[in-house]
């Protein structure tokens, strides 16, 4: 079949299939010359598929809030483990400051004078318990002679921002100690008080080098007890404290025992004396001198020198027939 062939039979089946309505358009659009037509959008219905921003904001908002519960779940272990929470004071004459976390583990163990400084010489006690470390300060200072049956005086000052966690760690601490001097045959006598230290305070506690326990126990005295000075208080024992606060009443502070005072020690006693007597001869008596005794003891009136004169009062056996030279013989009565 040749090409013109295809082409013809291509037209005649091209007009068969579309209808020539070209005439009847045109005619249409005469008819409507000069009217206006107001266009309107058309409705069209939503997608029902979902934005595809949706899934990435809630996939964010999960993140963000595992984020922020893993802030505070951090937060509240970092105040647990590693916030001071409590700030514990033992004073003798050594002053230690201790800083404690909620966990009542050992954050910094501070000496405040030289004494202190020798109690924690060769001690690490960061990390360590409470209680452990209580037990290594005292028995430090039992060792070193601080603490003994004369020197039994301690100060326990706890720092809390609750009154009632401050007092709870307050006895638990006496106790502690206690039974710690007890195990030693030392009856101790314990201060203890809780303590919100204001500025003023520590201002006087960073002067005259101590804590700001004992500064409050010398405040406390002081408002008794007006002879004294803050700084003549400030050098004085816990012990020597203890007494003058025993004797004023100071209700600020709590006490179990009482502190002994310096005992002088006993004088040795006082031999009974008597004068000496020589012991009894057993020799006879001298028919010349009178006296009876191996010796005779005579004191020249021209040298006023003590001579011994040495006489034998008892003749020589019989059988002897020398005499010595360095002797004289009483005759025999």
């Amino acid at each position: 079949m040749k090409n013109k062939e295809i082409k013809r039979l291509l037209n005649s089946a091209a007009q068969k299939t579309a209808p020539d309505v070209l005439d009847s358009v045109l005619s249409g659009c005469e008819q409507q010359k000069g009217r206006n037509f107001v266009m309107t959008n058309a409705t069209t219905s939503e997608s029902p598929r979902r934005r595809p921003g949706i899934r990435g904001l809630a996939i964010g908002i999960a993140a963000f809030c595992l984020l922020l519960v893993g802030g505070i779940g951090g937060f509240f272990g970092y105040q647990n483990m590693y916030a001071v929470d409590s700030v514990v004071a033992f004073d003798v004459n050594p002053s230690i400051r201790l800083e404690v976390s909620r966990q009542e583990k050992v954050l910094s163990a501070e000496p405040l004078n030289a004494d202190a400084s020798k109690i924690l010489f060769d001690m690490n006690l960061e990390g360590t318990d409470l209680n452990v470390a209580t037990n290594a300060i005292i028995g430090s200072m039992l060792r070193n002679g601080y603490l003994s049956d004369i020197a039994n005086s301690i100060l326990i000052t706890v720092e809390n921002g609750d009154d009632e966690k401050a007092a709870a760690l307050q006895q638990e601490l006496v106790d502690e100690i206690n039974q710690i001097l007890g195990s030693n045959n030392i009856e101790g006598s314990i201060l203890s008080q809780t303590l919100t230290a204001s500025d003023d305070l520590k201002a006087k506690a960073e002067t005259y080098g101590i804590s700001t326990g004992k500064a409050s126990l010398i405040e406390g005295i002081l408002a008794e007890n007006t002879q004294y000075t803050f700084e003549e208080l400030a050098s004085l024992s816990i012990r020597e404290l203890n007494i003058l606060a025993d004797a004023g009443e100071i209700t600020s502070v709590s006490s179990s025992g009482s502190a002994t005072s310096a005992k002088p020690r006993p004088a040795m006693p006082l031999l009974p004396t008597r004068a000496w007597t020589p012991p009894p001869s057993p020799y006879r008596s001298s028919p010349l001198t009178g006296r009876t005794g191996a010796l005779s003891t005579t004191w020249s009136s021209t040298t006023r020198k003590r001579r011994m004169n040495t006489r034998l009062t008892q003749p020589p056996a019989k059988s002897s027939s020398v005499r010595p030279r360095s002797a004289r013989w009483l005759p025999a009565t």
